[in-house]
This record gives structure tokens, C-alpha cells and sequence, in this order.
């Protein structure tokens, strides 16, 4: 099966040898996103602020390989204060207002 390989204008530029997406047939498999404003290129205040900017870049990744957050099946999330989890969750929320996808918090 071939692959093509998805590059974003507006998501981070890849710091290393990796693409934004690859597609291979009707799948697009998507590199993780950081919490980083791609305006400014700084990381935002909170967890919330994280979450917002890490689905952003998440629906800029998906938009440039012609597909949405509402394609989305399965997600993990990276956390460092697991007290926190109410706030990126009400978020995150935000991002999947209809069929949340599976989802692992670690």
C-alpha cells in the first residue's frame, strides 16, 4: 500500500527526521502534538491552555490531510499532574463536542 507523507503549514515544522501525518489508504496516522502556540511558539500557561494548543495543531495536522477531529479514533494524553485531569478534560471536551474517541490518559 503506498503512503503519502502529510506536511502542515500550520502546525510546529518537524524538528527532526518525522512527518505531521502519514496517509496509507482511507488511515492518517498523526504525530503527537505539543502544547506549543504555533503564533508565538511558546508553550501557554495552564493545562488548558496546553490541551487547547496541542488540539489545535492536532486539527491543523488533520485538516492539511483532508480529514478532521471527527475522524479521529483513538487519542493518549500525556499528563504530568494527574490532579489536573478535570481541567484538560473539560478542554478536551471542547475539541470532541460529538463521538469522543477512545482515549488512554497517562
Amino acid at each position: 500500500m503506498l503512503k503519502q507523507i502529510i506536511q502542515s503549514s500550520g502546525a510546529l515544522q518537524a524538528a527532526g527526521p518525522y512527518s505531521h501525518a502519514v496517509r496509507s489508504g482511507d488511515m492518517v496516522y498523526c504525530l503527537g502534538q505539543l502544547p506549543i502556540d504555533v503564533a508565538t511558539g511558546e508553550i501557554p500557561d495552564g493545562v488548558a491552555n496546553h490541551t487547547r494548543a496541542a488540539l489545535r495543531n492536532l486539527s491543523e495536522v488533520l485538516k492539511s490531510s483532508d480529514s478532521n477531529l471527527s475522524a479521529v479514533l483513538k487519542t493518549i494524553v500525556f499528563m504530568t499532574d494527574m490532579d489536573e485531569f478535570d481541567l484538560m478534560n473539560h478542554v478536551y471536551e471542547e475539541f470532541f463536542l460529538q463521538a469522543a474517541p477512545a482515549r488512554s490518559t497517562v
